[in-house]
């Protein structure tokens, strides 16, 4: 048995995580890992996910039969509508920045007081501390072991993906994304078209002055394209160094740019515009 001052460590080493159906290899895994929030989810979530993905809703499950969102009909002409007050409820994620969302809609039903107290738990880190360390595996294979052994592989808590030709490795897959996927935005906002010998696309993401917590490498990344639409240079903000496509540390500059973009596109574009 193992102890330690916190009593939320004590719960997932000495039971959550002895106690957990994965093989030994994995456990061994997981012990080294410091933050026991991060152990706790990948030991509970999994079964959430896939229950999800088993009973998922659908367009049929999506009515507006109990949901107004602040708006009540007044008439049967179109334009016969009337404002009306709507449940929100604003999470503070810092002093200078928060969120609204509704209390209730139809995908996820009513805010529950349950769901708001087990958000702030979440949040709270004398309850769950956050404790960053890094675990490096020695190859893909063990990796793969690990993520089918906890159930977080594609057909388990990883819903299985539509897409047979876009695995997100291949330089064809990465400039897709800016092109054809959801970074097109990214592309989209750009004012200039370069001429350069790399390329008039460019993906700019100055990005590298934001704070990182400890472990984690600082974003920022300049992405060039050329006219036929195919990812030819990276450039990293932090370290001040431009990879092109076949250099050493190419698949490193792909990911730095995907983290990045990635970020953006989730803190901008989806939660606050």
């Amino acid at each position: 048995m193992r102890f330690c001052n916190c009593c939320v460590d004590c719960i997932v080493g000495n039971v959550l995580l002895d106690n957990a159906d994965i093989n030994d290899e994995s456990k061994k895994i997981l012990e080294k890992i410091n933050d026991s929030t991060t152990v706790m989810a990948a030991l509970t979530q999994p079964e959430h996910f896939i229950n999800l993905i088993k009973h998922h809703s659908t367009d049929v499950d999506i009515t507006t039969k109990n949901t107004d969102l602040g708006w009540k009909k007044t008439g049967h002409e179109f334009e016969e509508w009337k404002k009306d007050r709507v449940r929100s409820i604003k999470h503070t994620i810092s002093k200078n920045f928060s969120t609204v969302i509704l209390g209730v809609d139809d995908n996820f039903g009513d805010y529950t007081c349950i769901e708001k107290l087990t958000g702030a738990a979440l949040r709270n880190r004398c309850i769950l501390p956050l404790d960053d360390s890094a675990i490096i595996l020695k190859d893909d294979e063990l990796a793969e072991r690990l993520l089918n052994d906890l159930k977080l592989a594609q057909g388990q808590a990883l819903p299985v993906t539509y897409n047979t030709d876009f695995n997100m490795v291949t330089d064809e897959s990465f400039s897709r994304i800016f092109f054809y996927g959801m970074g097109s935005v990214l592309l989209a906002k750009q004012k200039k078209v370069y001429s350069s010998e790399y390329g008039p696309f460019v993906v700019d993401m100055p990005f590298q002055n934001l704070k990182t917590r400890k472990l984690y490498r600082k974003y920022g990344a300049r992405i060039h394209f050329s006219e036929d639409q195919k990812v030819t240079a990276i450039y990293d903000y932090r370290w001040e160094r431009l990879v092109k496509a076949g250099d050493t540390g190419w698949a490193e500059a792909k990911m730095l740019a995907k983290v990045t973009s990635f970020f953006i596109m989730t803190a901008r574009e989806h939660l606050s515009w």
